[in-house]
């Protein structure tokens, strides 16, 4: 064995790969006991295997940690690891002197390198998880193939191909060293700015790719470089080196974003610190792209008017007129939830659209036509045109090859409208065609959303154990990314399946659940948000309970809860509550139901919480 190849004639090459984790921990419990024979270790420790994760399944690495258990708990060495090379000394006598300490051994492999390969493998220390060839050409200086190929062939390097893709990546080990000589010699600073440089052209050149045929490609580009854009933005605006790159980047980004919405927690992260970092005296254009995606990450709805005519002032001031009609229909959706202004939102989503058209831009063409079918739908003044537009939208993102787009559109309007004339197999159909696409993009949030639909879809079909079975998994990743209305709707829509199966301790406690959630997640002032279908649903519990006062209060309550949303109850909600509803009509009479009808619509937000609550 060697650390490179001999290049003679019969050589068969084959590397030896870092250890499995369980070879990793049984490694590393043998060399403990050598150590410290009383501590009850097992190969199935947590910490162990974090240990030897941390590692990279470095035999050498794990016999130097497990021996420092002569004087370490297994929780002082994990933490330890960030200085792994002071933590990591003091090997067996009799072993070679480069095996006596961790720094020693990769010291030998460096010195033997020549000095042009000294400075290519410092300096590629900077890059995060892995890099392609044309990043790599740029932070060091020179085209990168043959470099790569000689710290490879010098197991220094690691090459990995999937799917015809080429990436190279260092051990966590390795890369530390290189970044601890990359500052030892003072070019840590000049060569993580080019870092960011790299990864901003990288995110500039994306937004013209993420709406077209090439949009799962750049995605999987994009989600494989993720880890280099993190530390780019890093750099730049938490260690204040260079706010308007790191502002930049965070701009480019948001097209990503706004796609795979895995990232959404982070996105709104580097969202904040972009807002915070940004200048008068920046360029209007890239004030414009973070005021947008902190528009879109950062509701407001008391400011939300204001803030989008002025990014589209600022794209107009850069003569970005293909931005500035992309930003026509936000200002309409935000005149429309501020002020209840359906002319104005009309108006503003018509001359985007007409905008857009002249200019030939065809994804603002799309986003204009979506957002001017969200205006006819919300309002209910044109249900029939609301669903053309959606459908002419749909047509054209598929004829651009932006499944996203399209999918979006399919699964969370074509099938809501499918669901409006209550033909469920329909909505159900468009809805799973939304989903599978969607899995290609990474956009959970959405996709989340659209198995709600599907389970809705399930209920009414009465096909239970498969519409519980999607709510469940819309519970877990609702709670992993702390999304309240996501769970809370999810939650309802369990509340119902269970109404339907007489199950009434089950849907009170989910109702009661969702409410409290909404309410304790709600910022001052704006907590109404997204509460009307949770009273909707207690109104009608509280009918079938026979809770005829309460249930006519509330839904007054509910009613008003929709006008104050700028919603309307769906067509299959109404369907399916209507049998409730007539039962407490009929049980009070018309009068007494309209008379507790009002006095609900007159109630204060916290009088509707207690009524709400009082099971």
């Amino acid at each position: 064995t060697s650390r490179e190849a001999l290049n003679v004639d019969g050589e068969s090459l084959w590397r030896v790969p870092p250890m499995q984790p369980d070879e990793a921990g049984q490694l590393f419990v043998e060399r403990a006991v050598a150590v410290r024979s009383e501590a009850p270790l097992s190969v199935h420790d947590e910490t162990i295997a974090h240990i030897c994760q941390r590692l990279d399944g470095m035999p050498l690495a794990i016999e130097l940690a497990a021996a420092r258990l002569q004087s370490l708990g297994l929780s002082d060495i994990a933490a330890r690891l960030d200085d792994r090379f002071s933590l990591l000394t003091g090997g067996r006598r009799g072993a070679l002197p480069r095996h006596q300490t961790l720094r020693a051994l990769i010291d030998w492999s460096y010195d033997a390198l020549s000095e042009p390969e000294k400075s290519v493998f410092r300096r590629l220390g900077v890059f995060v998880g892995g890099w392609e060839l044309e990043q790599a050409s740029a932070v060091i200086g020179t085209d990168a193939l043959l470099p790569l190929k000689q710290l490879v062939s010098k197991s220094l390097g690691v090459m990995e191909e999937s799917e015809g893709h080429v990436q190279y990546r260092y051990l966590e080990t390795i890369r530390e060293y290189s970044l601890g000589e990359l500052s030892k010699i003072g070019e840590a600073h000049a060569i993580r700015r080019r870092h960011a440089e790299a990864f901003l052209q990288l995110a500039e050149q994306s937004a013209g790719w993420l709406h077209g045929t090439q949009q799962r490609a750049w995605l999987r580009r994009l989600d494989r470089n993720y880890p280099n854009m993190q530390a780019a933005m890093e750099w730049c605006l938490e260690l204040h080196n260079d706010a308007l790159t790191g502002c930049r980047i965070a701009g480019a980004l948001y097209h990503f974003w706004y796609i795979a919405s895995e990232h959404f927690n982070d996105a709104q992260k580097w969202t904040v610190n972009a807002k915070n970092s940004l200048t008068e005296d920046m360029p209007p254009s890239v004030r414009a792209w973070v005021l947008l995606e902190e528009n879109f990450y950062i509701r407001n709805i008391a400011t939300a008017e204001a803030r989008t005519w002025r990014i589209h002032d600022l794209f107009v001031q850069a003569n970005d007129l293909v931005r500035a009609a992309m930003v026509k229909p936000i200002i309409a959706e935000a005149a429309f939830y501020a002020r209840r202004d359906f002319p104005l939102a009309l108006r503003l989503s018509e001359e985007g659209l007409e905008e857009a058209r002249l200019l030939g831009a065809d994804w603002e063409l799309r986003l204009n036509l979506w957002m001017l079918g969200q205006c006819l739908r919300l309002s209910q003044k044109d249900p029939a045109r609301a669903e053309s537009v959606y459908r002419e939208s749909a047509m054209l993102s598929k004829a651009a090859g932006d499944i996203h787009e399209y999918a979006r559109t399919l699964g969370l309007f074509i099938s809501g409208y499918a669901m409006e004339r209550l033909d469920f197999i329909e909505a159900k159909h468009c809805a799973e065609e939304a989903l599978a696409l969607l899995t290609q993009t990474e956009d959970v949030m959405n996709a989340c959303h659209i198995r709600c639909t599907i389970a809705e879809c399930l209920h009414h079909l009465n096909k239970v154990p498969g519409a519980m079975a999607l709510l469940e998994s819309c519970n877990t990743f609702a709670l992993e990314y702390q999304n309240s209305y996501l769970l809370t709707r999810s939650k309802v829509i369990q509340a119902r399946i269970a109404l339907a199966q007489s199950d009434f301790a089950q849907s009170q406690a989910l109702l009661a659940e969702s409410l409290k959630l909404r309410c304790a997640d709600a910022q001052p002032g704006a907590f109404l948000w997204s509460t009307h279908f949770i009273f909707d649903a207690i109104a009608t519990f509280a009918a079938a309970q026979d809770q005829a006062v309460r249930a006519a209060q509330l839904r007054g309550v509910a009613d008003v809860m929709y006008s104050m949303n700028h919603h309307y109850r769906p067509a299959n909600v109404e369907w399916e509550y209507a049998p409730y509803i007539a039962k407490t009509r009929a049980a009070l009479g018309d009068d007494a139901y309209e008379a507790a009808y009002f006095e609900g619509r007159a109630m204060s937000i916290e009088q509707a919480i207690a009524l709400a609550l009082s099971f």
